[in-house]
């Protein structure tokens, strides 16, 4: 949640970047070092997960997820809705990858895979902004909306922050504490291919 004074920084001082534009391509770039990095974060203790591991892990994170929902919505009845459409689709696609499972495909991997990136917040935040500006805008071309979309997404971004800083709103501290971290377990369990131990007498 302090990353965005971090960023500031860096864009104006060897950028010279405005503010909006310095955090929004710094969280662009730490989610997607977040992408590349959190996969292999399972795979460094001494004794790998086992798949029964990371089946508890995912029924524990579809719990979290519906908590998320339902203490969101009683505060936000609209973000919580918001976010229960946007990610319970994900969270009953996600499942626990064994290294004997051969009865997932590698090309439902690879979808269940670019949904999860496609779900990513900020990424969600962006595609849904640019989705949302050729709606009102139909008759501009693909490079304006995709234009409209960017700026739209930089400015929302940069309000988030703004009012969470000074209003204490608390939209960019949900996103960054919950929905952020539930992602990035989704984005884990769906990355590593996990042994099932067998039991024998």
């Amino acid at each position: 949640m302090n990353s965005p004074q971090i960023f500031n920084y860096i864009g104006a001082t060897y950028f010279d970047q405005p503010s909006e534009v310095s955090v929004f391509y710094g969280l662009i770039s730490l989610s997607v070092f977040l992408i590349f990095l959190t996969p292999f974060l399972l795979r460094f203790p001494s004794t790998p997960l086992t798949f029964e591991e990371m089946s508890i892990i995912n029924i524990l994170l579809l719990i979290e997820l519906a908590t998320a929902c339902l203490a969101i919505g009683m505060h936000n009845y609209p973000l919580g809705l918001c976010i229960a459409v946007v990610y319970t689709p994900l969270a009953l696609l996600v499942e626990v990858v064994g290294d004997d499972n051969e009865k997932l495909s590698t090309i439902a991997l690879f979808l269940k895979r670019l949904l999860c990136i496609l779900l990513q917040p900020l990424f969600a935040v962006s595609i849904a902004l640019m989705l949302y500006s050729w709606v009102l805008f139909p008759e501009e071309g693909i490079v304006g909306m995709l234009s409209r979309g960017r700026d739209a997404a930089v400015q929302a971004v940069m309000f988030s922050i703004v009012d969470s800083m000074i209003y204490g709103n608390w939209l960019f501290n949900v996103g960054t504490t919950i929905i952020l971290p539930t992602w990035i377990l989704f984005w884990q369990i769906l990355c590593n291919r996990v042994t099932r131990i067998s039991i024998t007498n």
